[in-house]
């Protein structure tokens, strides 16, 4: 495994964990087009981001890759495609736009099956599964977060329908069409460009210290696919590490949230939240969150992190008491928060 490279609260301004999410005002939606809802709005502009189509593709290109399939020809299908919707975007026909971008997603969407099968699709179903549990948790400075989960819960419901008649390949589409509705909806936060490199920065330092915790926590006997899941992890920290050198700092945030729900995966595995694993979570989530709060004289970054991953935890167990097995997720992400306290 790579050598950590640690991001501790010490090395992070304040404003760039806090201050991003003081603004919840309405997002404009630019482009409307009368032929398309709202939701089917939130869709294209979800698809026509550049940096975030790039984030996405380097990860499923190296999930396939990994996995000894050849996927060049339908992901150039789809790079080409989602150009050709940023362009009729850009151009003012969002209506193009949005078969453009469905193209491209069906492309990957039949690379994906073709390489990984049934297994693959029920990892895209469990990321899905958890991303909409992110944006529920209210700590990714989403606006009009009651919207976003109301076109995220009507993509979901319409995957598991098209898996259900057998078109697995359309199911794939609108589950890789979740991670980017998700993507976008937390990059568009009312930040500048510095307060968002800053996002950016916490953000790898959780997916650092969530690749250190599920190696940590994988049993010697691990699955080849949690193995390899964690590998991707790995992989998407340090591609974020890398984005974030170049300045683009909205594909090392995406990145970087890939490969910390990524990690969790790594230690789940694809059958789903197991009773042992949720045990073994909390327990670590809560030794780490005792250690991070007897830090003597924390300072106020310190302080307001601790916060956080307290108010992670609390939640967690709340939605795990009350039956709703993904809130392992935010439990899995005060453990992170409180490894950056601890350094």
């Amino acid at each position: 495994m790579r050598r950590i490279n640690r991001i501790t609260a010490m090395g992070l301004p304040a404003l760039l964990v806090l201050g991003a999410c003081e603004s919840n005002t309405e997002p404009e939606l630019g482009g409307l087009d009368d032929n398309l809802s709202i939701e089917a709005m939130t869709e294209v502009q979800s698809s026509v981001d550049d940096e975030l189509n790039g984030a996405l593709i380097e990860d499923l290109r190296y999930a396939l890759e990994s996995e000894g399939v050849s996927s060049v020809a339908l992901v150039a299908d789809a790079e080409t495609a989602f150009a050709a919707a940023a362009s009729a975007y850009a151009s003012g026909d969002a209506t193009t736009a949005h078969a453009k971008a469905d193209e491209a997603r069906m492309a990957l969407g039949q690379a994906w099956m073709d390489g990984l099968g049934d297994v693959g699709l029920e990892e895209l179903f469990e990321r899905a599964y958890h991303l909409r549990e992110s944006l529920a948790l209210g700590n990714d400075c989403v606006r009009n977060v009651d919207r976003v989960l109301r076109v995220i819960d009507r993509l979901i419901d319409q995957a598991e329908k098209a898996a259900e008649a057998g078109n697995k390949r359309r199911a794939a589409a609108y589950l890789i069409l979740v991670g980017q509705v998700v993507d976008r909806a937390c990059v568009d936060v009312d930040v500048d460009r510095d307060n968002f490199a800053g996002l950016a920065r916490f953000a790898i330092a959780r997916a650092n210290n969530a690749v250190s915790l599920a190696a940590r926590l994988l049993p010697d006997d691990a699955t080849n696919t949690q193995l390899r899941l964690l590998n991707r992890a790995e992989h998407l920290t340090e591609w974020a590490e890398r984005a974030q050198s170049n300045h683009r700092f909205r594909r090392a945030f995406a990145l970087a949230r890939r490969a910390e729900i990524t990690a969790l995966r790594a230690v789940i595995d694809v059958d789903g939240v197991q009773d042992e694993e949720v045990r073994l979570i909390l327990e670590v989530a809560e030794t780490l969150l005792e250690e991070a709060s007897g830090i003597e004289d924390p300072t106020e970054i310190q302080q307001r992190l601790i916060n956080m991953a307290t108010g992670l935890f609390q939640a967690g167990v709340e939605r795990l008491e009350a039956g709703h097995i993904r809130g392992i997720l935010a439990v899995w992400r005060s453990a992170v928060v409180s490894m950056v306290v601890l350094g």
